[in-house]
This record gives C-alpha cells, structure tokens and sequence, in this order.
C-alpha cells in the first residue's frame, strides 16, 4: 500500500507471491516432462530411417519447432524458478526490515522523520 506518505509491504503477500510462482514453474516443468525432456535427434535411428518419407517429413517439419518448444519451456521453467527465488527472498528481506523498525520504534531509540 502506498501513496504519498507512507509505504508499507506485506511481506507474507509477498512471499506468497513466490510460492505461486514456484508452482507455475512446477507446471511448466510437468509439461516439459510430457515432451520427454528431450530433444528430436535426427540421427536416432528409433525414429526410424531418414530415408523412409514419413522419417524424413518428421525430421523436416516437425523436430526443429518440437526441439525449440522443449529448449523454450526449460528456459521458462529456469526464469520462474529464479523469479520464485528472488521474489521469496524479497519477502523475507522486507519481513526482517519491517521488524527491525518495529523493534527500534518499540526500544525508544527512533526519531521521527519530518
């Protein structure tokens, strides 16, 4: 909350915040999984032979934007960990902020600022 006067953060807000983050990253990364966290090596032969048409087609059309899709969710699933990461840490910075102003308030050793 804030406006001209005052600022205050809702650390546990804010760590929640992390949280959810975290579980979308879970979710991306489940999807990762169905893709077999892998990519499409056109020199495997348990796709079959790269002369067969079918093959060929596949490795074609359809491995460069399968292998990209499974290089972009791990880049997204590594950016919303960190993103959890940092954003639980803002919490937890903010929660011992706050409670060291309460505790300074609260000894009687603050000043008030103008």
């Amino acid at each position: 909350m804030a406006d001209d006067s005052l600022f205050a953060a809702l650390p546990d807000n804010i760590k929640r915040g992390g949280d959810l983050t975290d579980q979308v990253a879970d979710i991306v990364k489940n999807h990762l999984s169905r893709y077999g966290d892998h990519y499409i090596d056109p020199n495997d032969p348990s796709i079959g032979e790269p002369t067969d048409e079918t093959v060929h087609a596949i490795l074609r059309d359809y491995s460069p934007a399968y292998n990209q899709t499974v290089q972009a969710l791990g880049q997204v699933n590594k950016a919303l960990l960190k993103a959890s990461e940092l954003t639980t840490a803002s919490g937890v910075d903010f929660d011992r902020t706050q409670q060291d102003a309460l505790d300074k308030i609260n000894s009687g050793n603050s000043r008030r600022l103008p």
